[in-house]
C-alpha cells in the first residue's frame, strides 16, 4: 500500500478542478449513457465532502422600541387633531393605535405616522378650501367690480 496506508494514486482530498485537467487519469470515469462513477452532488474529488463555511447569519440590527408614553401621547394627538380637522380617518387610526400600544407598539407607531400624515393632508385641504371660498370671491369682486364701474 505505501507509507502510512494512504493510496499514492488517489487524488488529493482538496484538489481543484484544475487537477483533472493536469492529470486526466485522476478524473472519474464515465460509463456510456451518462451514468458513471463521477462525484456525487456535494462531494468533491475522491468522494470527500466539500465543507462550505457560511458562518452564522448576521442578525438584523435592532431598532429601539419606542416608549409607550410617546406612542400614547402621539395617538391622543392624532385623535384630537383628526377630529378638529374634520377627518375621522386620522381619528380612527389614533383609536386603533391606542388599542395596540401594549400588544404591538411598532404597528401603533406606524398608525400614528399615517394618522399625522392624513391630519396634515386634511389641514391643507381645509386651508385651501378656505382660501378659495373667501379670497377668490373678494378678488373676483375687485376685478369685475372695478370693470363694471368703469363701463358706466
Amino acid at each position: 500500500m505505501g507509507q502510512g496506508g494512504a493510496d499514492p494514486y488517489a487524488p488529493a482530498p482538496y484538489a481543484s478542478d484544475d487537477a483533472y485537467a493536469q492529470h486526466p487519469s485522476a478524473a472519474p470515469q464515465q460509463v456510456p449513457g451518462g451514468y458513471g462513477a463521477g462525484p456525487q452532488a456535494g462531494y468533491g474529488p475522491g468522494g470527500y465532502a466539500q465543507a462550505t463555511y457560511q458562518g452564522v447569519p448576521a442578525a438584523p440590527p435592532r431598532t429601539p422600541e419606542p416608549l409607550r408614553s410617546q406612542i400614547t401621547n402621539s395617538a391622543i394627538g392624532v385623535l384630537v387633531v383628526g377630529f378638529l380637522c374634520g377627518g375621522t380617518i386620522p381619528a380612527i387610526l389614533g383609536i386603533i393605535a391606542l388599542t395596540q400600544v401594549d400588544s404591538n407598539p411598532q404597528s401603533a407607531q406606524t398608525l400614528n405616522k399615517v394618522g399625522w400624515i392624513l391630519c396634515i393632508v386634511f389641514a391643507v385641504l381645509i386651508i385651501g378650501t378656505m382660501l378659495v371660498s373667501f379670497v377668490l370671491p373678494v378678488l373676483l369682486s375687485i376685478l369685475f367690480g372695478a370693470a363694471a364701474m368703469s363701463s358706466y
